[in-house]
């Protein structure tokens, strides 16, 4: 999914200045950022029996949390984002211990 996302918030670079002066790592931590939501959203979307309703709910919390002006260069977006990262290792290790 993460392969989808990336081209679907491409266009995030022309339209954001923030996103405009993002140096190599930022790029990186970037795709590493959409990958891990790919695999929380993912795990919402199949949890709630594809209620996309709740994904663009917590997609939303997500963006007021780490992207919103006031916040995008805090603590808060910083917690956020790793918290969502964390997550998402979480779920990939839970999802392959109940494949094997």
């Amino acid at each position: 999914m993460a392969a989808i996302w990336a081209p679907w918030h491409l266009p995030l670079f022309f339209a954001l200045e923030s996103f405009e002066a993002f140096t190599v790592v930022e790029i990186v931590g970037w795709v590493l950022g959409i990958t891990a939501g790919s695999f929380l959203l993912t795990w919402l979307f199949r949890g709630s029996g594809g209620r996309l309703l709740l994904v663009a709910v917590w997609h939303t919390a997500f963006n007021f949390t780490s992207a919103a002006t006031p916040v995008k260069e805090g603590v808060v977006a910083a917690i956020t984002s790793t918290a969502v990262m964390v997550a998402a290792v979480a779920i990939a290790i839970a999802d392959r211990r109940r494949t094997v």
